[in-house]
């Protein structure tokens, strides 16, 4: 399948796809849609990057 087939894409949907397709962030990597509410998101995003309590 080409993006010529894909013309409902936008264009930052294309530029993804396209870059799949060339392996550009690796070989066989999967993308994943899911719909996570944002404050849901942001939390988890939160404690991942906050630092450690145990260092």
């Amino acid at each position: 399948c080409s993006s010529e087939d894909l013309p409902l894409l936008a264009d930052a949907e294309r530029f993804v796809y396209q870059g799949l397709k060339r392996h550009q962030w690796g070989i066989r990597v999967r993308l994943e849609q899911e719909r996570i509410a944002w404050d849901t998101a942001s939390v988890a995003l939160q404690a991942a990057i906050a630092p450690s309590q145990s260092r």
